[in-house]
């Protein structure tokens, strides 16, 4: 996207060249209407800037409306109120390459100030639109104030503006214009030279610098905009901004940021739509996971609390024999209470997204020991089939938990001391695959997602009174999809389920 967007930047900045090709020109009146559409346009841009700006706080946004209206204001005076205060009698005028000819009095045309002011304007402008991406950090710095910018930028205009009206009001000799002699000052050249390397700035900005942009498209009106203060410097018509074929960028350039300020703010709605969407399931999650662990928690709790009363009430008739019995069911229940409060924490970690990784090369062989040191194996054999001594980058801890969760899933449900292998491979360079594979029923392909999902329910035959919380593979894959991998189940060639992770050999 960002390359296309810088293309569209070049390809706006030399079309804007092209406009300034010399060419005729008729009617005064096509750049009073030039100067109305283009001040209504920069009036809608300031507008949706500065409800951005409210609504944020943003000082893109606010330098942004700033520039706009600035633009608006010099088109309503020098492109609107000056050519119909002081050029009423004028019919039509022809701008030929250099040289303009007037056929109507002199009388009704004034001096350079309005191509001045026009030029004045891009370049307060383009300040405007280069200060809205900050050459420093401004955290922990007060907010930029809308009022002082406003006040700042007002004055400047109305002193500078005045002095140009006052300086630049008089149009030059007939003879000067019909002879063609009519070329811009050295303020001409100096406003024209600087506002476009202003834009220019801004621009580059916009394009390569701003980490957060409104839109890129920003960028490409700016660049847009780089031929705009300097069509004046190539003739300048008197008592007129400029009637040049770059008069079209008027109404490109804030057309073009105004589609881009609208397809910004659809793109917040959207996102910020999401993230709220995101957080009402991330918190009817964690209820309902806090819901479902209250209720798993509820029987070994009132296990312990039974046992405890029963052996306290008999403890005097109890031998040593029974009282080491009834002290371990208590062990064995209080083992169960903290599997599941650690399974809970563990989904709300992975259902929120929130697992902190820290990757780093590791052999997987050793992170799988690391995995059957806290599994509940039941018995089951487990054997580790590693003969490639595959190494990827993962976090150690979370990749332990998901392969321990696999572990433990494949020995709640395979038969009584039924083997349990777990295997690794993995192609040169490429993804690599950790396979658990056990001897249990196996399970249909149409449950093979649902098995997935936080708190499955469903069992095999013959282990619908299984214990588990349905959060073991749920667990399992967050933490795989975590590390930019996933994983699937699959028939065992001998029977039985192969839960298959497949997992990057490097680090997203």
């Amino acid at each position: 996207m960002n390359l296309w967007v810088r293309r569209g930047a070049a390809i706006a900045l030399v079309a804007g060249f092209l406009l300034l090709i010399p060419g005729a020109h008729f009617s005064p009146r096509m750049q009073v209407a030039a100067a109305a559409a283009s001040a209504a346009a920069c009036i809608a841009v300031a507008a949706v800037a500065t409800a951005r700006y409210r609504a944020g706080g943003d000082q893109h946004s606010l330098f942004l409306a700033t520039g706009f209206g600035v633009l608006a204001a010099q088109a309503a005076l020098f492109g609107l109120w000056w050519p119909l205060y002081y050029g009423q009698g004028a019919e039509y005028a022809i701008t030929v390459g250099t040289s303009t000819i007037l056929y109507q009095p002199l009388r009704s045309f004034s001096g350079a100030a309005p191509a001045y002011g026009f030029q004045l304007g891009w370049l307060v402008a383009g300040a405007c639109f280069v200060l809205g991406v900050p050459w420093w950090d401004r955290r922990g710095r007060p907010p930029v104030r809308l009022w002082r910018g406003l006040l700042a930028i007002a004055s400047l205009l109305l002193i500078a503006d005045a002095c140009l009206a006052v300086a630049f009001r008089h149009a030059p000799s007939a003879e000067s214009i019909l002879t063609g002699r009519v070329h811009p000052g050295p303020l001409g050249w100096a406003l024209g030279v600087v506002g476009a390397a202003v834009l220019l700035v801004a621009a580059g900005r916009e394009l390569f610098r701003r980490r957060d942009p409104p839109h890129p498209l920003i960028g490409v009106a700016f660049m847009a905009a780089v031929a705009l203060p300097l069509s004046a410097t190539r003739s300048p018509t008197q008592g007129l901004a400029y009637v040049q074929w770059a008069d079209i960028l008027q109404l490109i350039v804030p057309a073009i940021a105004f589609a881009a300020l609208l397809s910004a703010q659809r793109t917040e709605t959207s996102r910020m739509r999401r993230a709220s969407d995101r957080a009402e399931e991330v918190l009817g999650g964690r209820a309902e996971i806090a819901s479902v662990i209250a209720h798993d928690l509820r029987g070994p709790i009132s296990s312990v609390k039974s046992i405890a009363a029963s052996t306290l009430a008999n403890y005097d008739r109890l031998s040593d024999a029974q009282r080491q019995e009834f002290v371990g069911l208590i062990d064995q229940e209080a083992q169960q209470v903290l599997g599941v409060v650690h399974q809970m924490s563990v989904a709300l970690k992975v259902d929120a997204r929130t697992l902190d990784l820290h990757p780093a090369g590791n052999e997987l062989a050793a992170v799988v020991q690391l995995a059957l040191g806290e599994a509940e194996i039941r018995g089951h054999p487990v054997t580790v089939d590693d003969p490639q001594r595959i190494e990827a980058e993962v976090d150690v801890r979370w990749l332990a938990e998901a392969i321990r969760q696999g572990i433990d899933n494949a020995a709640t449900f395979s038969p009584e001391g039924s083997p349990i292998r777990v295997s690794l491979d993995g192609t040169d360079g490429g993804p690599v695959q950790i396979e658990i594979v056990d001897a249990g029923p196996g399970v249909p392909p149409e449950r093979r997602d649902q098995v997935f999902e936080r708190f499955a329910r469903w069992r095999p035959p013959g282990y619908e009174e299984a214990p588990g919380s349905g959060l073991g593979l749920f667990i399992c894959r967050g933490i795989v999809r975590e590390h930019g991998g996933d994983t699937t189940l699959t028939d065992a060639p001998q029977g039985g389920t192969i839960l298959r992770i497949r997992l990057p050999r490097r680090a997203r």
